[in-house]
């Protein structure tokens, strides 16, 4: 297998353990999928701040063991947000997947990746945005359907970024404070720390939460956000517990937290299609949550 010609899957959220399987690595980000047409083998590359991941490694080394799958950390650091501290990860399954050391070794002999420091602003969307070949065929597939028409109502209360392995995708206009924040991600880690083995509640919770630290990032300089705030405010929870069920108090008492996380984002974000989004995970995780026995 030549290390070099990996390709992008476009089978990311179905195939990548980090997203809403219930094979989740723990402390995931920026995920994305690689594939080698030869072998017909997936390579997972996760790309977590480095923090977060630390603060994480015993639990990502269990679930590794236990899943079957091999983590390598090569020495190339990677391609998400290396400059603000994000590290790459190579993940694969020890028995079905691609084998690591020579994509390391290919990595490892990469020259650094190119940045552009100074830069803080927001990057434009690139045009015109790549639309793989399965989309098109998707889309010519369709085209003869009645369409919906979309709804605009809220959606000039809201800005379009790119999200790297994604492509573009829409916040609330304005921002936050810094401390509403942090009071957000206090209460979804205080749900989170108890829900691993709640797999409808644990995905959902990290899916917003990863989301929620992408919108800190663009309201936020870097000397306004250091990158040890950004880190502290979504991840580096602690005291992670593996029950298999929590009591009715307890179950009501993560509930209005969630529900507390809903009345601050509506205090400080306008209405709009990305919050109204945001606010239906919210609903969904506790719905899951509520039905956990």
């Amino acid at each position: 297998m030549d290390a070099t010609k990996l390709c992008p899957s476009q089978g990311y959220s179905r195939a990548f353990p980090g997203g809403e399987s219930s094979n989740t690595i723990p402390g995931h980000d920026h995920g994305s999928v690689w594939y080698d047409r030869n072998t017909r083998r997936y390579l997972f590359v996760d790309e977590p701040y480095e923090a977060a991941a630390e603060g994480r490694k015993l639990e990502r080394e269990a679930w590794a063991k236990e899943s079957n799958f091999v983590i390598v950390k090569p020495e190339w650091i990677g391609m998400y947000n290396p400059d603000g501290g994000s590290r790459l990860y190579l993940v694969a399954d020890k028995t079905k997947g691609i084998p690591l050391s020579p994509v390391a070794a290919a990595l490892n002999n990469l020259p650094a990746p190119i940045i552009e420091s100074t830069w803080n602003g927001e990057s434009e969307p690139m045009k015109p945005f790549f639309v793989s070949p399965g989309t098109v065929a998707k889309a010519a597939a369709v085209k003869d359907k009645p369409q919906t028409p979309h709804k605009l109502n809220g959606q000039r209360n809201s800005i379009e970024y790119v999200q790297t392995f994604v492509g573009p995708q829409r916040r609330p206009v304005g921002w936050m404070p810094i401390e509403a924040h942090a009071e957000v991600g206090r209460l979804l880690k205080s749900v989170l720390v108890v829900v691993y083995n709640r797999k409808g509640v644990y995905n959902r919770i990290n899916a917003i939460r990863s989301e929620l630290d992408e919108w800190a990032q663009r309201e936020y300089s870097n000397d306004e956000l250091s990158l040890e705030q950004l880190n502290k405010l979504y991840y580096q929870e602690s005291g992670t517990t593996f029950l298999r069920s929590i009591t009715e108090s307890e179950r009501k008492r993560h509930a209005e937290s969630l529900a507390q996380v809903k009345i601050i984002l509506g205090e400080h974000y306008p209405d709009c299609p990305p919050l109204r989004t945001l606010f239906k995970k919210v609903d969904a995780t506790v719905k899951s949550l509520t039905s956990w026995t």
